[in-house]
């Protein structure tokens, strides 16, 4: 049984969602229909989404449609089935002529489904006329895509002069954009917040389901569209190295949220369902402590384990005591807020280091740029744009080597420059930036997920060996018991004060919610008196 081999084909991949591929689809279905001596081969190709014009699909679906002749996979009396003919292409017309005419020499026929003609050495020897449609065929469809490239990148060429003038154009644009190139208030106000969730530490899941009741345009979003929402520069107001449209945040902001995608492509993990999720560790292999729940009495209770005793066991690691998270979270809420303070420092006074890492990372995509234009100088130097756009960039990075040298010049002392006690000194001769902490520190505390990102980036880790529980400072915990039946856990307690100096040792009881139990601290240091306090 002969074969017939479908091949469907269109330029943008926006086509998929129209009716293109369903046509082509659809019209070789009916031919299948209407000749059973034939069967579909599975040798059938599509390229969607590539161009005819610049021969890309040469590369991939008909490229391999081809080779198969070559091998003699497809062979004498096979068909193949496709639209019309400019889908095997819109090539010059004398190398389409020879891709062409080289099929149907292999004894291969073409069939345009759209007129019904049929291409193979029978019917073009009988009928001289094909020839001439397959020749003006070819000739149409090149004359055709050649004209429409012309004009595209004449407008292209346009859009991008007025907008090196300053002159706003029209384009596609992004959510927040008219297409004049304002700004949009709902819109813009839905991807500010969008932006400033995911700063904080949010998941584009979880920001989606955060905000779309108060922002309606956010239900039909998909979260790897906030993604490229985050990548895209029309948020700076930029297309193409110009500035045509409204920016929507400040560069610094741009290039911070730029460093927020790279790390976290660089450190995939899962949604961080907890506020202890990446601050706790094994102190034995350094990994992370993994949460789970179990139903236990009615009751659930939440533990953590390391991660990798979990994955691998104890060969790799030996730390298997399973730990309350109400306990690790009395450890955490007893601990954290010296490093909150550090936190709170570093994000207020961080705006110049921000601002010159802004310019830094704007320096290295631009000499990128200026990279790609040379080579592309070097294989096409009669291209007047090339140029054009090589003095341009090479003047915007000598801009940017300037203010990079006059605030790096102009930077001062650091909060890793001062113990905090100089800092707290420091902050009495000036009030505002010691107001602007004070505000930095109190919207931490109002959002455990930017809390927890925050103490992430001053490197504040809990330690966990066993039953010890261990925070930067030097401060220790041991859980001595838990009781299931009295839902509290029984914590002896040491701490480092400021003079790094050990306190004595206290006792502790805390429940389920992590909390101290009203009065347990108080008793006196023996386990059996504390344990005959709580229990009796």
């Amino acid at each position: 049984m002969p074969q017939a081999i479908s091949y469907t084909r269109f330029s943008s991949i926006l086509q998929s969602k129209g009716s293109s591929k369903e046509r082509q689809k659809e019209l070789i279905s009916n031919w299948l229909d209407n000749h059973p001596e034939y069967s579909l081969s599975p040798l059938s190709a599509d390229d969607h989404g590539r161009s005819g014009y610049s021969g890309e699909h040469l590369k991939h679906g008909l490229g391999s449609i081809l080779e198969a002749i070559k091998n003699n996979k497809i062979k004498s009396k096979d068909v193949i089935l496709i639209e019309a003919l400019d889908r095997l292409g819109r090539l010059e017309t004398l190398e389409m002529l020879s891709l062409t005419t080289s099929i149907i020499n292999s004894g291969v026929a073409i069939i345009t489904l759209e007129d019904q003609n049929e291409y193979s050495q029978e019917t073009t020897r009988n009928n001289a006329n094909l020839l001439y449609i397959l020749l003006g065929k070819i000739q149409q469809a090149h004359d055709y895509s050649d004209r429409l490239s012309k004009r595209i990148k004449a407008a292209y060429r346009s859009k991008l002069t007025k907008a090196r003038a300053g002159q706003k154009i029209r384009i596609i644009t992004p959510l927040w954009l008219n297409t004049d190139g304002s700004l949009r208030e709902k819109e813009s106000s839905a991807v500010l917040a969008c932006i400033d969730l995911y700063l904080r530490g949010h998941g584009t899941r979880s920001i989606l389901l955060t905000l779309m009741d108060a922002h309606p345009c956010l239900r039909t979003v998909h979260p790897s569209t906030l993604k490229r929402w985050f990548k895209n520069r029309a948020l700076i107001g930029e297309w193409q190295g110009t500035q045509p449209f409204n920016p929507l945040i400040d560069k610094s902001t741009f290039y911070k949220l730029q460093n927020e995608l790279a790390r976290r492509s660089k450190n995939m993990s899962p949604e961080q369902t907890y506020d202890l999720s990446g601050i706790v560790v094994c102190e034995k292999c350094g990994s992370r402590y993994y949460y789970r729940r179990k139903l236990h009495n009615g009751n659930t209770i939440i533990y953590g384990n390391c991660s990798t005793y979990l994955k691998r066991g104890k060969p790799y690691c030996e730390n298997n005591k399973t730990m309350p998270y109400e306990v690790l979270l009395f450890a955490f809420n007893q601990t954290y807020s010296n490093h909150l303070w550090m936190a709170a420092v570093a994000d207020a006074i961080s705006n110049t280091a921000e601002k010159v890492e802004a310019l830094k990372s704007e320096r290295i995509e631009i000499s990128a740029s200026i990279k790609n234009i040379t080579t592309n100088l070097e294989r096409f130097p009669e291209q007047p744009e090339f140029v054009e756009r090589l003095e341009h960039l090479n003047q915007k990075r000598e801009s940017l080597n300037k203010k990079i040298l006059d605030l790096e010049s102009g930077m001062t002392e650091t909060s890793e420059s001062y113990s905090i006690i100089e800092f707290i000194e420091h902050l009495e001769k000036d009030s505002d930036q010691a107001m602007e902490i004070w505000g930095k520190r109190s919207t931490l505390l109002n959002d455990p997920t930017m809390l927890r990102e925050a103490l992430k980036r001053v490197d504040y880790k809990i330690k966990v060996d066993g039953a010890i529980i261990k925070e930067p400072n030097g401060s220790q915990f041991e859980l001595i018991r838990r009781s299931q039946s009295h839902k509290r856990y029984i914590i002896n307690c040491t701490y480092k004060n400021p003079n790094q100096e050990l306190s004595p040792t206290t006792w502790a009881a805390i429940s389920r919610t992590g909390h101290p139990v009203e009065g347990a601290t108080e008793a006196t240091l023996y386990t059996n008196l504390a344990e005959s306090y709580l229990y009796d």
